[in-house]
């Protein structure tokens, strides 16, 4: 199960005391996560290649609410490698909400992720 975390510093709670925090929030969500992943998929193999997969996403609240995409990196052969980033989908329009910049990145942590490590002393 996906827990919600809330950090809370400062001065105002320095000393020990009780606490308590209402939080309520409200988005129409009209794409739904499946829709996200499958609009995710379509920009990776668009933008970063076939080898990159897009994983279950997670709902994030913030700002513009969107969708979080895992991005792993796959092999035909092998079952997924490992992540190699994330990209947002809004949660209203399908939208992928990634760059250029973001596909290069992407690019370039799948090439590092997939570089063999040499053993020690070589």
């Amino acid at each position: 199960m996906d827990t919600t975390r809330i950090s809370i510093s400062g001065p105002a709670i320095a000393e020990p005391q009780r606490l308590s925090i209402t939080i309520e929030i409200e988005a129409n969500v009209r794409v739904s996560a499946r829709e996200a992943q499958r609009n995710a998929t379509s920009w990776l193999l668009d933008n970063v290649g076939h080898l990159a997969m897009a994983d279950p996403p997670r709902l994030i609240l913030g700002t513009r609410t969107a969708w979080r995409v895992p991005v792993m990196l796959s092999s035909p052969s092998h079952p997924p490698i490992g992540p190699i980033g994330v990209i947002d989908v809004d949660v209203q329009t399908g939208e992928v909400l990634a760059s250029p910049e973001t596909a290069e990145k992407l690019i370039s942590n799948g090439r590092a992720f997939s570089r063999p490590v040499s053993p020690a002393g070589d």
